[in-house]
C-alpha cells in the first residue's frame, strides 16, 4: 500500500539546472563526428538542417538537444554562434537549426523531415532525451509548437517567442511519461 503526496511542478524559471552525468570516463575521449557546424541533408528533399556541436562535445557524456525554430530563410552561423556557443557549452546542448525549403515561409508538413534530421543527429551524438527542447520566435515559433505537439516523445521543453498556437493544432493532455514544458513570451502591443 502506498501514500502519494501530489504536488505541482514549479513555476519558478530556474537558475542552475543539474546535469545529467554519465558514468566516469575513462581514457580519452570518443573519436566522433565532427564539432562545429554540421549540415544534414536529404537527398529527396530540398531543406537542410544544420547542427550547431560545441568544440567541448565528448560522446562520454549525453548531451541535450535544442531545435531552434527561426525565421524562415538563410541562416547567418556566426550570428547563431554568437548568440548561442556560451548557452551550449554550459547546459552541454547541441543546437539543431532546420531550414525551410521556401525561404519565405514555413510548410506544416516540413515538421516530418526536421524529425529525421533529429535522428539523424541522435544516431550519431550522445544525447538526453530528458533534455530535448524546441525553441521557436514569430514564424517558427508556430513550428515550434507543431514540433512539439507531433513529437511528444521526444520533446520535453517548448519555448515560444511571440507567436501563438496554429489554427488545427491538436492539443491533447499531458502524459506523465511524455511530460511537455511550456516557456511562452509575449510582448505588449504584438
Amino acid at each position: 500500500q502506498l501514500e502519494a503526496i501530489l504536488a505541482t511542478t514549479t513555476t519558478e524559471i530556474p537558475t542552475d539546472v543539474p546535469l545529467l552525468k554519465a558514468a566516469p570516463a575513462n581514457g580519452e575521449p570518443d573519436a566522433v563526428a565532427d564539432c562545429g557546424w554540421i549540415e544534414f541533408k536529404l537527398p529527396t528533399e530540398p531543406n537542410s538542417c544544420f547542427a550547431y556541436v560545441p568544440e567541448s562535445y565528448d560522446g562520454r557524456e549525453p548531451w541535450g538537444v535544442v531545435v531552434l525554430f527561426g525565421a524562415p530563410g538563410p541562416i547567418d552561423p556566426q550570428e547563431v554562434t554568437a548568440r548561442w556557443n556560451a548557452v551550449c557549452e554550459l547546459g552541454k546542448f547541441i543546437l539543431l537549426v532546420p531550414q525551410a525549403a521556401d525561404p519565405r515561409a514555413w510548410q506544416n508538413n516540413e515538421t516530418m523531415l526536421v524529425r529525421q534530421f533529429y535522428n539523424r543527429l541522435v544516431q550519431t551524438y550522445t544525447t538526453d532525451s530528458t533534455r530535448s527542447v524546441v525553441l521557436g520566435e514569430r514564424a517558427g515559433g508556430g513550428m515550434a509548437y507543431r514540433f512539439a505537439f507531433e513529437n511528444r516523445d521526444l520533446v520535453r521543453g517548448l519555448a515560444v517567442i511571440d507567436a501563438v498556437v496554429p489554427l488545427g493544432i491538436q492539443v491533447r493532455g499531458n502524459d506523465p511519461f511524455e511530460r511537455l514544458e511550456f516557456f511562452l513570451v509575449g510582448f505588449k502591443g504584438s
